[in-house]
């Protein structure tokens, strides 16, 4: 019956789980995947189903349970790694950032770390005027050869990791010269009080100048005063001094 009490009863818990051996087949499958992304490429996973009231003498009870076995084994560690990069313009980037990497000779082995490395590649690329560089340029490969000849001073495995840089995995020409393609900050131009209402007859431009060592042309777009009807309800905000907002913006002509 639909009633409040039922009505609360059925929001209360979580709906009845069907028994899918092939979901259970894909639950394995991703413990495999984790363990080997914590380092544990010689992990095994295995699973058993135990039925109760088997002899279905209580036909609302047929349930069963799911038991998932892991044996992790030995984790691997980092012994090495190495670049191959053969984009010219980005190997310098690359190699002279190499002390702030995440990952290093000695670490255990993490996939996690191993993607936030590679993030932070591209985005040190992209500080450096490479404005499309995208992740896919950067792969990664793992050695486990003979891991088990190459142990540390602990006894722990250690493995490769091979960092590749290139463009074979981009297929469009036009993408690729755009990755090789270096951009440098030109003029500013800064809306104090932008109005998505104005036209261009409303609008007054100001050239400014930090100083004269600086180069840089820096554009202030406000409002006309003479433009606002004396009546209008919404007027502008009184625009912030050009100073202000120069001394705050750190792009300067002629930089990546």
């Amino acid at each position: 019956k639909d009633t409040k009490f039922m009505q609360k009863m059925r929001n209360a818990g979580e709906e009845p789980v069907l028994l899918d051996t092939s979901m259970i087949s894909y639950s394995l499958d991703q413990i495999y995947t984790a363990t080997k992304n914590w380092g544990y490429f010689e992990a095994k996973a295995w699973d058993t189903i135990i039925y109760k009231d088997p002899n279905k003498l209580h036909p609302r009870r047929h349930k069963a349970e799911v038991i998932y076995y892991v044996e992790a084994g030995e984790p691997y560690y980092i012994r090495d790694i190495r670049y191959f990069i053969d984009i010219f313009e980005y190997k310098r980037i690359i190699q002279k950032d190499t002390v702030n990497r995440l990952i290093n000779p000695g670490d255990k082995y993490n996939a996690e770390t191993l993607l936030e490395e590679r993030d932070r590649i591209i985005g040190n690329i992209r500080d450096n005027g490479y404005y499309y560089v995208s992740n896919d340029i950067i792969s990664f490969s793992i050695d486990t050869i003979r891991a088990a000849d190459y142990r540390d001073s602990k006894g722990h495995k250690t493995l490769v990791i091979n960092i590749l840089v290139n463009f074979n995995r981009i297929k469009d020409p036009a993408i690729k010269e755009n990755h090789a393609y270096k951009f440098y900050f030109n003029d500013v131009t800064i809306y104090p009080n932008f109005n998505t209402q104005a036209d261009s007859s409303q609008l007054l431009t100001t050239k400014y100048h930090r100083s004269k060592s600086d180069n840089t042309n820096y554009y202030i777009v406000s409002t006309r005063r003479d433009s606002i009807p004396k009546n209008a309800k919404d007027k502008p905000v009184r625009d912030i001094r050009p100073r202000i907002l120069v001394d705050n913006i750190l792009t300067k002509k002629g930089e990546p």
